[in-house]
């Protein structure tokens, strides 16, 4: 059984948000798998402590999400079989298959010959019979790398075509609510497009260029809508904002992009960079620009107020040569000025409680007065 570690600060976090978490048990010392590369690993699978599988062989494309050859690792596919049969559906050799989101994170930071620990969750890995809480525990082997495709010797339309397939299967996946697994997609599909970290020039052919485009839009929005920590909060709107700037960067005119960056500079605050997304949107639809325009008017009035006030705090009992003694003999003024009005008002109700009484009695011992 592919045992964990119950020492945390040993897992290092893949996304941020703790829902990948990688361990090293052994070094490698190859070349890492970068995405792209054909990999071999030998894994196993555990579920709340529970053995799902161990030592199976499994070939890939990483950072794609699909295994050319190998296992069938989500039971979606044999949806018929329990999760007490999962060694049977798991074991069917297929020609292609989904690969776990969790591994196709993982296994790019894994160098030839590393082993590791993936620990992931219920939604990266929907086994059947796994619940939210679920711990799902990868425990897996670099066994080789091999050159993956060239994508660069294909034509455009063939590497569009299986970008446009990879967007729409992230596509699905924003419908479904699962943004996460939606990146995953959208980042497959940059890979055909040939534009990574390690690339990031953009293409020259009109194509492309779209297909690119419409990446970075998904992307975009993806990143602003993932469940996020309050510890990457703002992490999140920034990658988004770095894919609008991308996008604008193929079309700086594009709607969707504009109103995406103007939403990430707010939640940054960066309320210079958003006056600069308007006056450009207002000149592409004024319509809808008017509306972000009366809003970033408001947030600046706001973070004005919140200024304002700041300051008076700062330099009240400065102000006038008053300092810290003079605002406490202030307070005791104040003070002392409550305590004698509320003897005065107390002396006059009582004085007109006495009064009243002495009217009454008047009254009554001379009636007749």
């Amino acid at each position: 059984m592919a045992s964990s570690d119950p020492n945390e600060d040993e897992w290092v976090d893949l996304m941020g948000s703790g829902a990948v978490l990688k361990k090293t048990l052994h070094a490698g010392h190859g070349a890492r798998a970068d995405r792209g590369a054909n990999a071999t690993i030998i894994y196993s699978l555990t579920c709340d402590g529970k053995d799902v599988f161990r030592d199976k062989e499994l070939r890939f494309r990483t950072g794609e999400g699909d295994a050319p050859t190998g296992t069938v690792l989500l039971p979606t596919t044999t949806p018929h079989f329990s999760f007490s049969c999962m060694k049977l559906s798991l074991a069917l050799i297929v020609k292609r298959s989904t690969l776990s989101p969790a591994l196709d994170i993982a296994i790019p930071m894994m160098s030839l010959g590393e082993k590791a620990l993936i620990k992931s969750c219920r939604r990266f890995d929907p086994l059947e019979g796994a619940t939210e809480d679920s711990e799902i525990v990868y425990e897996v082997e670099l066994k080789d790398l091999a050159s993956g495709v060239e994508y660069e010797d294909m034509s455009p339309e063939d590497r569009v075509a299986i970008a446009s397939q990879r967007r729409a299967k992230g596509n699905e996946a924003y419908s479904a609510g699962d943004f996460v697994a939606a990146v995953s997609c959208y980042n497959r599909a940059m890979v055909a497009l040939n534009i990574s970290a390690e690339n990031p020039e953009l293409p020259a052919e009109p194509a492309l260029r779209h297909e690119c485009l419409l990446c970075f839009n998904n992307l975009a929005i993806c990143y602003m809508k993932v469940p996020k920590e309050p510890c990457v909060l703002l992490n999140e709107y920034r990658k988004a904002m770095a894919k609008c700037d991308q996008a604008l960067e193929l079309d700086g005119r594009n709607v969707k992009a504009l109103t995406r960056k103007f939403t990430c500079t707010l939640e940054l605050n960066r309320l210079e960079d958003a006056e600069e997304v308007v006056q450009t949107g207002l000149k592409v639809d004024e319509e809808r620009f008017r509306v972000l325009e009366a809003k970033l008017r408001s947030k600046q009035r706001k973070d004005d107020r919140e200024k304002t006030d700041l300051y008076k705090r700062m330099m009240k009992g400065f102000d006038d040569g008053k300092g810290v003694e003079a605002e406490k003999d202030e307070v005791k003024k104040t003070e002392m000025e409550r305590k004698v009005s509320f003897f005065i008002i107390v002396i006059v109700v009582i004085s007109i409680i006495l009064a009243t009484l002495g009217l009454f009695a008047w009254m009554h011992f001379f009636p007749e007065a």
